[in-house]
């Protein structure tokens, strides 16, 4: 009802509420009054009524308060509460209103046709009962103890659930209920309905905190245990005793199927479920939890689950990977699952999965630390034991103790049984590791494991890419394929392998002792022969000190009664591969017959390239051996004398070697002549780009040396006619005379300074005064092409280690270079600067620049854009530079000019210049 409408007994009541404000599972925080409207008596009384039940904390306390607010509301003296129970019966719960009956607990009888679902709506039952209809006669009791012939029943409800009936009467003479008690009655229930729902979703908030409090605790004491099957049991217990769970079971994967791990209620769970049948493997696929409804064995679910109650099944997830699942039952009888606890078994999930991965890699870790301390033991063993039977026993032992197989056995291949079980012989054939389950075929061998085991693991034993034996591990149990077993297995059985190769070659050395230490004395002495001469030759660079050294060598350790060495050629050059030639250049204690077999012997040795043996009649037999290097026989090693079948292994090695070392030393020859032969054309080639560029400077230096020779012609001419006049001679003539003959000598020099080739030691030179010497050289031919020179010189003496005539002759070329880039002038800048350990020269032109496809080309020889001139001249100049360590580089914008930057490195003498 709304404030200012009419109250009229047939309208239809709706409860009028104030703003509401949701909780965080969208619930009202409270309940609010409704809004204060003005209202006749009785609409009074219920909102006072409402007023009164909103303030109630929980169900019972609310049930008491609704059957007083009904008394009040409805102006009756006496009521009952009646219950619905699952088997359809009708039992009176409440307190019954003036202490009439007690008949708490009662079962009424109720026609089966009727439920919770035929009162929907308040009614009357009034006059003799045998007029009721037949689904109300079962109330007869009920009112009679109540004292009442009529009563007024009021469904309540929580949506479209049935909360109960209240029953409520009037004493006799009091008038019987009408309409409008009907209508308040329904005003009082939809007011009763809504408070009814705060409440349960109050009493929702609680046992969710309380189970969020037993969660976290049960969390805290499983997060602490590392053992997976204590974590499954604690789980389990908790969820029963503690949540109230009629039957909880745990299931983890292994392998192709669930295992219980842990079950606690009064029902047996079944011991395994498969993977991929039904629901599991639903859940198995998509990770989600399910209900299940109540089973009577006729749906398509999996073995074990058909037949039971309510259930929820909660997978437990960690990442991507499904390690178990969580089945809570509710057996008929037992209060019903809701969805408020699939979320919280969700919840629960989490940490139990964490829990379990944790414990699953503790105890993976715990089995590796196992295996590598019993693999590191098997190690210590392998390495001691020398006897094959004994080594192959502690090997079966240390292995089943390691991996946990129910048998091990070893297989060497020099021992295989026969017939050879089909899994075994197909890793000696194949050499690859084979894994075999009872659950399928393994690579298409059509393989099972042996009968009464589940899993069977076979590696190769293997030595270098022979098979020497198998390890066969078996186990009673279903196992995965440990990916990370087969690869530490594998690489145990390398050492196994060379403990086995260890103990065979003992046994076979045990057994050949004496054979065995002839040999090794008798290489020993063959080592250190070839260790001596390949020490001696290694030494020596010239082929009369190799040849000698090896036959002192060969005579001192190997006692041969003679011996010669060969070389093919003349020595530094190859000789003909069709006739071959050979000429002794060292020999030792042989006759002139002994000397003709060696030779004959050594040119048959470089011809085929192989060892030759000769045995004639009138001499000792004779040996030569070819000195090989690839593509070449350089010459022959002949030695006579009884030998050994290992004294001609001795030799044909040291035949290698002094190959080696002979080639080595011809090469050595070759490089010093290509060294002398390169250096003295260096030399001709830097005298020549000197001339060069003296004949440049030539017709400046005849104007430079005409000028002081017309002057002193002048003022000589002078004094020779004052002289044949017998006049005085004027000493000013005279002076200037010998001021130009001075002139003239000092230019001479300079001229020949530059000329004279560089002998001796480099010495400590001052760049700057090196520029000055020519820039004065340059002076006329600046002046001739109209160019302008600026320079600048560092502050700190630019001193450098080198040669003075070479670094004129660079800088001399720089500068001619930049004259000739500017042939209609220009500005030539040349400086010198000190930074940090090097002295740079830049020498610039205000030219048209270097075109960029030239630039890469400038420093290479014979290359010129002239069209005089050999393109020698920078080729030369980078190579005196880098002789000093130095380096030239150049810039070249286009269109603005280029600039040469010579680098040199400081010399330690450096000072400050005096002003």
């Amino acid at each position: 009802m709304h404030t200012g409408q009419d109250y009229v007994a047939d309208a239809p009541m709706s409860p009028v509420v104030s703003d509401v404000r949701l909780d965080p599972l969208h619930a009202p925080e409270r309940v609010p009054a409704p809004l204060p409207v003005a209202l006749p008596e009785s609409l009074s009384q219920l909102q006072s009524a409402a007023q009164a039940l909103a303030d109630i904390p929980d169900s019972p306390a609310f049930f008491e308060r609704l059957v007083e607010v009904a008394l009040e509301v409805l102006e009756a003296d006496r009521c009952a509460w009646l219950f619905w129970d699952e088997q359809n019966r009708l039992f009176h719960l409440g307190p019954v209103a003036g202490g009439q009956i007690e008949a708490k607990g009662s079962p009424l009888p109720w026609p089966g046709t009727v439920n919770s679902q035929s009162f929907q709506a308040p009614f009357v039952l009034a006059g003799p009962p045998h007029t009721w209809p037949l689904p109300d006669r079962p109330l007869k009791p009920l009112l009679q103890a109540l004292g009442v012939k009529s009563a007024l029943i009021v469904p309540f409800r929580q949506g479209a659930a049935l909360l109960g009936l209240l029953v409520v009467g009037r004493a006799p003479g009091m008038p019987p209920f009408g309409p409008e008690a009907v209508r308040l009655a329904a005003a009082l229930a939809a007011q009763a309905e809504m408070v009814q729902g705060y409440i349960q979703r109050l009493e929702t908030l609680e046992r969710y905190a309380v189970r969020l409090a037993l969660a976290q605790r049960m969390n805290l004491s499983i997060a602490a245990n590392l053992d997976e099957s204590a974590i499954c049991h604690t789980a389990v217990n908790v969820l029963t005793h503690d949540f109230g769970y009629p039957q909880c079971s745990l299931y983890l994967v292994r392998g192709e199927e669930l295992v219980l791990e842990a079950q606690a209620g009064p029902g047996a769970a079944p011991a395994r479920l498969v993977l991929d049948q039904g629901v599991i493997a639903f859940i198995m696929r998509s990770g989600r939890a399910l209900f299940l409804p109540a089973s009577d064995g006729g749906e398509e679910l999996p073995s074990g689950l058909s037949g039971l109650g309510v259930r929820a099944l909660v997978p437990l997830r960690q990442g991507q990977r499904i390690l178990g699942l969580l089945q809570v039952e509710s057996p008929a009888g037992n209060p019903p699952l809701e969805e408020m606890d699939l979320r919280f078994l969700e919840a629960v999930a989490v940490p139990l999965a964490t829990a379990l991965e944790k414990a699953r890699l503790y105890e993976q870790e715990q089995r590796w630390s196992r295996k590598l301390h019993a693999i590191n033991a098997l190690g210590r063993r392998l390495s001691a034991i020398l006897k094959l039977d004994l080594l192959v026993e502690k090997t079966v032992e240390s292995l089943t103790q390691a991996f946990e197989f129910d048998q091990v056995a070893l297989y060497l291949s020099d021992h295989l049984p026969s017939p050879l079980p089909p899994a075994i012989a197909w890793v000696a054939e194949h050499g690859q590791p084979l894994a075999l389950s009872s659950a399928g075929d393994h690579l298409g061998t059509a393989l099972l494991p042996p009968l009464g085991m589940s899993y069977e693991l076979v590696i190769p034993i293997r030595l270098a890419d022979r098979v020497t034996g198998v390890i066969d591990l078996q186990s009673a149990q279903p196992r995965d394929l440990a990916v990370d077993d087969i690869a530490l297995l594998e690489s145990l059985a390398g050492q196994i392998a060379v403990a086995l190769e260890n103990a065979r070659l003992y046994e076979q050395i045990r057994s050949n002792a004496h054979l065995l230490e002839s040999m090794v004395v008798a290489r020993t002495r063959h080592l250190s022969t070839l260790h001596a001469v390949t020490a001696a030759v290694s030494r020596r660079l010239d082929l009369d000190g190799i040849a000698g050294d090896t036959l002192n060598e060969v005579r001192r350790l190997m006692g041969l009664p003679g011996a010669a060495f060969f070389l093919t050629g003349d020595g530094e050059r190859k000789a003909e591969a069709n006739s071959p030639s050979v000429r002794c250049i060292a020999s030792y204690g042989l006759s002139e017959a002994t000397s003709r077999a060696a030779e004959a012997a050594a040119h048959q040795a470089v011809t085929s390239r192989e060892p030759v043996w000769l045995a004639p009649l009138e001499c000792d037999p004779v040996l030569a051996v070819p000195l090989v290097v690839p593509e070449d026989c350089l010459g022959a090693l002949a030695v006579s004398g009884r030998l050994t079948p290992e004294d001609s292994d001795v030799l044909i090695a040291v035949g290698r070697e002094l190959g080696v070392a002979v080639n080595n030393a011809r090469l050595y020859a070759t490089v010093q002549r290509y060294a002398e032969e390169l250096k003295a054309s260096q030399d001709r080639l830097v005298e020549s780009e000197r001339m060069a560029a003296m004949g440049k400077l030539s017709a400046a230096i005849a104007h430079e040396i005409n000028n002081p020779l017309q002057a002193i012609q002048t003022h000589l001419g002078l004094a020779l006619e004052e002289a044949e006049a017998g006049e005085p001679v004027d000493p000013d003539n005279l002076r200037i005379a010998a001021s130009e003959i001075q002139r003239t000598g000092q230019l001479i020099h300079q001229f020949l300074d530059f000329y004279r080739p560089a002998v001796g030691e480099t010495a400590l030179v001052d760049v700057d005064i090196i520029l000055d010497e020519v820039l004065r050289l340059v002076e006329q031919k600046l002046s001739k092409a109209q160019v302008r020179l600026e320079r600048h010189w560092s502050p700190t003496r630019p001193m450098v280690r080198a040669h003075a005539g070479r670094l004129k002759q660079v800088f001399l070329n720089l500068l001619l270079n930049a004259i000739e880039a500017m042939p209609n002038g220009g500005q030539i800048g040349v400086c010198t600067e000190v930074e940090g350990e090097q002295v740079r020269v830049h020498v610039s032109d205000t030219g048209h620049g270097i075109p960029p496809e030239v630039m890469p080309h400038l420093f290479e020889p014979f290359f010129t854009t002239k069209t005089r001139g050999i393109g020698m001249g920078l080729f030369v100049s980078q190579g005196i530079i880098h002789h000093y360590g130095g380096d030239i580089r150049v810039t070249s914008p286009p269109g603005q000019g280029t600039t040469f930057t010579v680098s040199l490195p400081c010399s330690a003498e450096q000072g400050e210049k005096a002003p």
